[in-house]
């Protein structure tokens, strides 16, 4: 059965591999919580630490972490969000390569770059790719991620080593 809330406008929704009825929803101006679906209760994370959430990565494996992009800035949980830190001031948005759980791959906001991470996000390292506003991995194959830029949609097939234009209009 479905349950009402009101005033409520859900922007971000996640689900946990690793902690199955666990998701964790950001409610525009009303905050950032986990969700346990089988027992309904709301969780409020992040209070005092960052405003709304625009974006958010899960880590596979259970290792706990959450990326979360709020405020215009990057912050990072260990521990399924009950603590944060910010490792930067910059925006960025987050995906975990599909088949490898310690790689990720962020785009800063600001201003396109692209890194990669083989460490879970400890140490990031730029890519020869610029001008980035998102990304995605694809979803069944390992080191295929995509990346929309200012110059059009760009594919990697090798975990981020090269890129290639997929073919598609840069204007429609």
């Amino acid at each position: 059965s479905w349950n009402t809330l009101t005033d409520t406008y859900v922007n971000v929704l996640a689900a946990d591999p690793a902690v199955p009825g666990s998701l964790y929803v950001n409610f525009w101006y009303n905050g950032f919580y986990q969700v346990e679906t089988q027992t309904s209760n709301f969780i409020r994370l992040g209070e005092k630490v960052f405003g709304n959430v625009d974006a958010m990565a899960i880590a596979p494996g259970g290792t706990g972490k959450i990326f979360v992009l709020a405020d215009n800035r990057f912050f990072l949980s260990k521990d399924h969000g009950s603590n944060w830190s910010s490792p930067d001031n910059t925006q960025m948005n987050v995906v975990w390569s599909v088949g490898r759980p310690n790689t990720i791959f962020a785009s800063s906001g600001y201003d396109g770059t692209l890194f990669r991470s083989s460490d879970r996000g400890a140490i990031l390292t730029k890519l020869d790719l610029n001008g980035v506003q998102t990304l995605v991995g694809a979803p069944k194959t390992v080191d295929t991620i995509y990346v929309g830029t200012r110059q059009g949609l760009f594919v990697s097939r090798d975990g981020g080593a090269s890129w290639q234009p997929t073919g598609l209009p840069t204007s429609i």
